[in-house]
C-alpha cells in the first residue's frame, strides 16, 4: 500500500523529462508517448511520471479542461488517497476516456482514435487500459482492432499501475479532427453503392430525449418513404452500414448520431434539438462539416428543461420546416472516396 499525493503537473509529453519516445501522427499535436516506468491511476486513466507528475495532455480531455478551468484543479490533483500499487513488466497501453465506459459518442471518437494512434506506432502491446462495461459495441470493437479481451485491464477508482513502459496517446484536439472519419469508418464498414435510404431514428426507447408527438412525426415522414430505425441492440457494423446507405437522417440529438461518421458526403440530416441555449447542441455540427453533411436543425419545445433530461414536443411549425426540406430530396448522393 502507498500514500499518494501527487500536487504537480506537466502541460504535455514533450514537458516531461521521462518521456523517451514521441510519435507525431497528424501534425495537429497528436500522438503517442512512452514514460518509463509510468504510472496509470482512475478509472479515468489519468497519467504520471514516476516521480508523480501529472502529464496533463494524455489525462484530459478538452470536455474537461473547461470544466475545470485550471490545470491545478484537475481531479488527479485534488485527492489525497491509499492505493495498493500493481508493477507490470512489457508495454502497456492507456486508451481510456472520460465517460468512454457507457457512452459510444466517447468510445468512438476518444477510445477508438487513443487504439488507432497507438497501433499506427506499430509498437508490440502486452497488455491494454481501457474503460469499457462489457457492453456489445465496446466488446465488437475491440474485437474487430484485434485486441484480446485477456490482455485488457479496467481501471477503477482504486487503480494505481505503474508500468515498465507505459505506452500514452494524446486526446483528440477540439474541435474534432478531419482525419478522425477517415481512420474509424473503415474499421467498421467497407464503401459500397447500394439503393439509398431514408431513415428515421428513434428514440421512443430511449429515458430522455424522445418524442412525445413521435405519431404525427411519423405520418409526414410516410409520405417519403421513411424508415423507422431502432438502434438499440444492433451491432456497430449494422449500424454503420445503415448511415452509409442513408441518403436523409431524421433523429433527435443523441448519441446514435455519432454514426454520422460513416455517411457520405452531401445527404441531408435533420436534427431535432431543444429551442432554449444547450452546450451539447454543436456536437454534430463539426462532423457534418467534415463529412459534407446538409445539417438543418430542428428547434423544437421541450416537456422539461433539466440539463439532458427532457423530451420533445414538435410544433406545426417544426413538422412545417420538415415538410418543407423533405420535398427538396432528390438528385443523386455525392459518393466520397474510400480512406
Amino acid at each position: 500500500m502507498i500514500f499518494w499525493r501527487p500536487r504537480k503537473w506537466t502541460a504535455s509529453l514533450k514537458s516531461s523529462q521521462f518521456v523517451g519516445k514521441i510519435s507525431n501522427a497528424y501534425g495537429d499535436g497528436s500522438g503517442v508517448g512512452i514514460v518509463e516506468n509510468g504510472i496509470v491511476t482512475h478509472q479515468n486513466g489519468y497519467i504520471f511520471s514516476p516521480d508523480r507528475t501529472l502529464i496533463l495532455d494524455v489525462s484530459t480531455n478538452h470536455v474537461m479542461l473547461e470544466r475545470i478551468g485550471s490545470p491545478r484543479h484537475h481531479p488527479a490533483l485534488q485527492k489525497v488517497a491509499i492505493f495498493k500499487k500493481r508493477l507490470l513488466k512489457g508495454n502497456v497501453a492507456v486508451a481510456t476516456a472520460i465517460s468512454a465506459n457507457h457512452n459510444y459518442y466517447h468510445w468512438m471518437f476518444d477510445v477508438v482514435s487513443r487504439i488507432h494512434l497507438i497501433q499506427q506506432t506499430g509498437m508490440h502491446v502486452d497488455t491494454w487500459i481501457i474503460n469499457h462495461n462489457h457492453l456489445e459495441f465496446q466488446l465488437e470493437t475491440l474485437h474487430i482492432l484485434g485486441i484480446d479481451i485477456s490482455t485488457v485491464i479496467v481501471p477503477t477508482s482504486k487503480t494505481l499501475i505503474q508500468a515498465e513502459k507505459l505506452i500514452v496517446p494524446t486526446y483528440i484536439s477540439h474541435p474534432l479532427p478531419a482525419w478522425i472519419p477517415n481512420i474509424v469508418a473503415p474499421i467498421y464498414c467497407q464503401c459500397t453503392d447500394p439503393p439509398k435510404k431514408r431513415i428515421y431514428i428513434s428514440r421512443a426507447k430511449a429515458s430522455n430525449r424522445h418524442i412525445e408527438n413521435e405519431e404525427e412525426l411519423l405520418i409526414v415522414l410516410k409520405k417519403h418513404d421513411f424508415e423507422t430505425v431502432f438502434l438499440e441492440g444492433l451491432s456497430v457494423r449494422r449500424q454503420a452500414e445503415l448511415f452509409q446507405n442513408a441518403e436523409a437522417i431524421i433523429a433527435s440529438h443523441g448519441a446514435g448520431l455519432t454514426n454520422l461518421i460513416f455517411c457520405k458526403s452531401g445527404i441531408l440530416l435533420l436534427e431535432i434539438l431543444p429551442s432554449f441555449p444547450w452546450n451539447n447542441s454543436h456536437f454534430f455540427e463539426r462532423l457534418s462539416e467534415i463529412n459534407e453533411i446538409d445539417r438543418q436543425p430542428i428547434l423544437a419545445t421541450t416537456s422539461e428543461q433539466l440539463e439532458n433530461n427532457f423530451n420533445f414536443i414538435l410544433s406545426q411549425e417544426n413538422l412545417k420546416s420538415i415538410t418543407t426540406a423533405l420535398a427538396r430530396l432528390g438528385g443523386e448522393v455525392r459518393n466520397h472516396e474510400c480512406p
